[in-house]
């Protein structure tokens, strides 16, 4: 880790003399990487040292260097969009310490010390490839065609989808809970109705001696009906309020899957 109260010191580029020192790495870290995020360096490189790219992706002193597997992943950096294609070189790349270093570092300082964004993801029945790097002089010009997505599987693909699918939980046990307290809401509003309703139908359950009110004949039926209305509106006013919660929850998650 390294120390974000205080601003990086003055760089110096990994000595040669480091064990597993790595030349064809070297002329990407004669300059301090970019520690800021969004931030970029300029690398000034002597005319005596050849930067060859092609010698990172291929090593030619080294066999088997040109096979690399190949995969449908994510990027590493928040948002993590999936869609892209991964190739990891099948044949370890060896640096020395003061050159992973001077990597490990930089990023620490743009993370904020977290290091990587990315927790290992489930395979997901994703297809892996092992392909085969040339040597050419020049990259051919972008085909166009969309690059395809991960395939679906029991487990979210992508941040975004993990977001989902948590979303997507808590709208269900919120449904479940709204369910329940309208289900315990009708149960006491029918107990209120047919308790009253007695007590309509027959005055004297209390055992007093005074003479009850005046109750005309449709007088229980029209509170029956009263209540009842009640019960209804209540229970619709319950479901409507949970269906909106639900959808807006459903909402959020399918915005969070399409980031």
């Amino acid at each position: 880790l390294v120390d974000l109260g205080s601003a990086a010191g003055p760089y110096k580029a990994p000595k040669p003399n480091e064990a597993d020192w790595n030349r064809f790495f070297q002329p990407l870290l004669l300059s301090r990487p970019p520690d800021v995020d969004g931030s970029s360096t300029e690398l000034l490189i002597p005319e005596s040292t050849v930067l060859d790219i092609n010698s990172i992706v291929v090593n030619p002193l080294l066999p088997e260097t040109s096979d690399y597997f190949s995969y449908l992943g994510s990027l590493t950096a928040p948002p993590c969009f999936d869609g892209v294609q991964w190739f990891v070189r099948r044949t370890v790349m060896t640096a020395s310490d003061g050159q992973v270093r001077a990597l490990t570092d930089a990023l620490h300082r743009i993370t904020g010390n977290f290091g990587s964004f990315r927790d290992v993801m489930p395979w997901n029945n994703r297809l892996l490839g092992v392909v085969k790097m040339q040597r050419q002089a020049s990259m051919n010009e972008p085909s166009g065609q969309p690059v395809p997505r991960l395939p679906w599987g029991p487990h979210p693909r992508t941040d975004g989808e993990f977001q989902a699918h948590v979303l997507a939980h808590q709208a269900q046990a919120t449904a479940a809970k709204v369910g329940r307290y309208a289900a315990n809401l009708a149960r006491q509003l029918r107990k209120g109705y047919s308790a009253y309703a007695r007590t309509l139908e027959d005055p004297f359950l209390d055992g007093s001696d005074k003479e009850p009110e005046v109750i005309t004949p449709t007088s229980p039926s029209r509170i029956r009906k009263f209540l009842h209305d009640i019960r209804e509106n209540t229970s619709q006013t319950v479901a409507a309020t949970m269906r909106h919660e639900a959808a807006e929850t459903h909402k959020e998650a399918w915005q969070e899957a399409v980031k």
